[in-house]
């Protein structure tokens, strides 16, 4: 009984940071550009092989900082880009919620690079990576959960 209302008041709780709050939260689309630009010239100066391997990528899905924060019940967010041959085709949010031991905040930067084109096709159709992690994509500043393009 007592994990289910905890599992719900989290679900909630990250449902209000992401939905309530509306363009407050979203950034522009050349403060997304201007970041992700940024975590990718950091993760080519610091990881070896990223730039040979980001050649090689169909696409770069970038998240330059996804915020972590928890007290018991915690939440993160991020909003990020899609680059397919150095152009960024779409951007994204990240939401997720999580329960248990936990107290503090912490920034990170996600990259994943995608090096087959079935499976960047595949995450495109689905906005999915594996079965946890859900990826919604949105057009800057305005929220949405339906499919739309921005940009290039």
């Amino acid at each position: 009984m007592f994990k289910r209302l905890a599992v719900t008041i989290g679900i909630l709780m990250v449902f209000g940071i992401t939905e309530f709050t509306g363009t407050a939260i979203a950034a522009s689309a050349v403060e997304i550009d201007a970041k992700t630009d940024s975590a990718l010239k950091m993760f080519y100066e610091k990881v070896g092989p990223a730039k040979e391997l980001s050649a090689k990528a169909k696409g770069i899905l970038v998240f330059p900082d996804i915020i972590k924060a928890g007290f018991g019940i915690g939440g993160e967010y991020g909003e990020g880009a899609l680059r397919i041959n150095g152009k960024t085709v779409e951007y994204y949010n990240t939401a997720a919620a999580s329960i248990g031991l936990q107290l503090g905040a912490q920034e990170k930067a996600v990259i994943l690079l995608f090096l087959d084109s079935k499976a960047l096709d595949d995450f495109r159709k689905r906005g999915r990576i594996g079965t946890g992690m859900k990826i919604s994509l949105f057009s800057p500043p305005s929220r949405l959960i339906t499919r739309r393009k921005y940009g290039t």
